[in-house]
């Protein structure tokens, strides 16, 4: 037993000996080194917004621990920026501001969580008094009356998980998540569904999200347009696939021009949080809450009027799985209801003769 113990205790000491002595880096501070250009470039967001955001989820991310070195709040939550802006791997994203992979697969994870917190506050439905502004919005597009917003499904490309991998892939055989958005004229989210499998069909996440009961609620007064991807209803309008009269003929191009905003929206959103854009390698929940924090900071640079971000260069972009306007299946599975035709022909009695 004296031999054994001796044996270890020689072990440990040649370990310790060779044992390399940890290193601390001197990191970058972003806030300090880049003005607010070069800050919305790498953060999507201005200086001002970013204080703001750090103040509202930095009390969850402040250390616990009394150690030295340990990451700061404003660190972390620009590190997370950053990678939703770029999609990079995370030792580039950590490199741009000198800390390792593993802790900054932590960081995304914790701010992440972070994060979502906000969510439910800046994706919500207009109020009642914001309602009469949205419609006017929307008319003056195309004159097709009563919208409050536009409903559209987009993929997410995700890396393909252990558990029930066939249910994510999508029609055009890559794995994703199946979001379904809401949007207003501003390009500002009202809702999103972050939790569908690739080959979920649009008809069915509508069917399920909840958002008929919302829309219900409202007893017709305001309605969403959605493509052919979806069934109508009376708080739902989807163009006609073979308009027989002239009448008809107007209420699609209408419904066409007015619809689009919401796949230019799609479009924007993924560009300002490049991650989108390609594969997020996460397991099917953490995409979601990732796909969920990133509509929510678009709201927030949208209510802060903050530019296009098409306006600007890209520094970097990653390698995207093709991803056409037609994210969508061009027919419902679910067959339309009686009612909900009755109201679209009273649309266009009313409104396209």
């Amino acid at each position: 037993m004296a031999a054994l113990m001796l044996a270890v205790q020689e072990e440990v000491a040649r370990r310790r000996a060779f044992r390399r002595e940890r290193v601390f880096r001197d990191r970058l501070h972003p806030l300090d080194a880049y003005n607010d250009l070069e800050l919305y470039r790498r953060y999507r967001l201005d200086r001002e917004t970013l204080l703001e955001l750090i103040d509202a989820v930095g009390d969850e991310l402040d250390p616990i621990t009394l150690r030295n070195h340990a990451l700061p709040r404003e660190l972390k939550v620009l590190a997370a920026l950053r990678f939703y802006g770029t999609g990079s791997f995370q030792i580039l994203t950590g490199d741009s501001v000198q800390i390792s992979q593993p802790t900054m697969c932590r960081v995304i994870s914790q701010v992440t969580r972070a994060l979502l917190a906000l969510v439910p506050k800046v994706i919500k439905f207009p109020a009642l008094d914001e309602i009469p502004n949205i419609v006017e919005e929307f008319h003056n597009i195309a004159n097709f009356p009563s919208v409050l917003g536009l409903v559209d499904g987009t993929h997410v490309w995700i890396l393909g998980p252990s558990q029930h991998e066939w249910r994510y892939i999508n029609r055009k055989g890559y794995h994703s998540i199946n979001t379904q958005v809401v949007m207003d004229a501003q390009y500002r989210f009202i809702n999103v569904v972050a939790k569908w499998p690739g080959s979920t069909h649009d008809s069915v996440n509508l069917r399920e999200s909840g958002l008929s009961e919302i829309m219900s609620r409202r007893d017709g007064e305001e309605i969403l347009l959605g493509d052919s991807g979806y069934p109508v209803r009376p708080w739902l309008m989807t163009p006609f696939l073979n308009p027989e009269t002239a009448a008809q003929r107007r209420y699609n191009k209408s419904h066409k021009k007015t619809r689009c905003l919401v796949e230019r929206g799609i479009g924007q959103w993924k560009r300002w949080f490049n991650c989108l854009h390609g594969q997020l390698r996460y397991s099917p929940q953490k995409s979601c809450e990732i796909i969920a924090v990133c509509a929510a900071l678009q709201n927030i640079a949208v209510n802060r009027g903050l530019p296009d971000f098409e306006d600007l260069p890209i520094e970097h972009q990653q390698p995207r799985q093709p991803q056409p306007d037609d994210d969508h299946e061009n027919v419902a599975v679910l067959p339309d209801r009686p009612n909900g035709a009755a109201a679209r022909n009273d649309i266009v009695n009313n409104h396209f003769q």
